[in-house]
């Protein structure tokens, strides 16, 4: 696992890479895919495929980067310094928009069924006490979706509250300081949280579903260029996935351990995640599929919220490109 503080080692490194092979004028093989991820069950499968040496095995070579933070995965991709980020919807969306990238999902790892959630300590009993309180959020991330769509059950929008911005690491400890009322947080970050004396959920995204997808995200040119080599990564994950399924005690130690929790608190936190299936790819990918509805559904939610003022309509950001025929190789 290659570990990244901030995203100017990977330049340097890169870099010197390039001096390297310059120097020694021979020839080199394709350079491997950089796959970002962060905290968050879901994309322990994508590392796991990695260990277990699936990535090999369907013949393409995949370097793992781990980022602290979505907003950390976002920029890095952006920033050209990995090839595919493990995103939700929204920072698909925020990098069409910001950005000359253009971003395509090949690829729908799960849907947040609980594991996104708005968690508050004792001071507030409901969703409508939030009304002026400060709420930890991650910018430009999936956070502000999840916390309006909770604001949202409540007749409230983004603007009922005072966001305060940080990162996903920081917010356990600004609970525990009482500098915040509540977060909008997803494991490893909440299991902490949750673990606090006197804090309560008061919203998670199965109150909402198919509102909040996880994703792998590459630029539409690089897979329109080469599709088999995402669908390696394809068939790689759902290996993972499907590994994992047949040794849950041991899949379930592994990515535990990774992601800093218990074995618990990583089950827990799993039961959150609905897994979605090789076979089922490309009912979700395909125009009209569940995976752009949920991007228009993401959009609206972000342009009222004044996060994004316009996206293309979701069927350019998804692509079946990348997805196996059935039984393909």
């Amino acid at each position: 696992m290659t570990r990244i503080a901030r995203p100017i080692v990977a330049v340097v490194l890169a870099l010197a890479c390039l001096c390297i092979a310059g120097a020694s004028g021979c020839s080199r093989p394709a350079p491997p895919l950089r796959i970002a991820v962060t905290p968050w069950p879901g994309y322990e499968y994508v590392v796991l495929a990695r260990d277990l040496g699936f990535f090999a095995a369907e013949g393409v070579d995949v370097q793992v980067v781990e980022l602290e933070s979505p907003g950390d995965a976002r920029s890095a991709f952006e920033n050209g310094l990995v090839d595919v980020n493990a995103a939700t919807l929204v920072e698909l969306l925020v990098t069409r928009a910001q950005t000359g990238r253009r971003p395509q999902a090949f690829y729908v790892l799960d849907y947040s069924d609980g594991g996104d959630m708005l968690v508050a300590d004792s001071s507030i009993a409901t969703i409508a006490d939030l009304r002026g309180q400060r709420v930890a959020v991650e910018a430009a991330s999936v956070d502000l979706l999840a916390l309006a769509l909770a604001l949202e059950s409540a007749g409230m929008t983004l603007a009922d509250v005072e966001l305060a911005v940080m990162p996903q690491s920081e917010k356990p400890g600004e609970m525990r300081n009482h500098s915040v009322r509540a977060a909008q947080c997803f494991p490893p970050a909440s299991s902490e949280i949750e673990a606090l004396p006197g804090t309560h959920r008061l919203f998670d995204s199965s109150r909402a579903p198919g509102m909040i997808v996880d994703v792998l995200v590459a630029d539409s040119a690089a897979i329109a260029r080469e599709p088999r080599r995402f669908m390696a990564v394809v068939r790689a994950v759902d290996r993972a996935q499907k590994w994992a399924g047949e040794h849950e005690t041991e899949a379930i130690a592994a990515m535990a351990k990774r992601e800093q929790i218990t074995p618990e608190q990583f089950r827990t936190a799993l039961a959150g995640v609905e897994l979605v299936p090789l076979a089922r790819q490309r009912a979700h990918l395909a125009p009209g599929g569940s995976a752009e509805r949920a991007i228009s559904s993401a959009n609206r939610a972000l342009t009222q919220a004044g996060t994004l003022k316009s996206v293309p309509a979701g069927a350019q950001l998804v692509t079946t490109l990348a997805v196996p025929a059935e039984g393909a190789r």
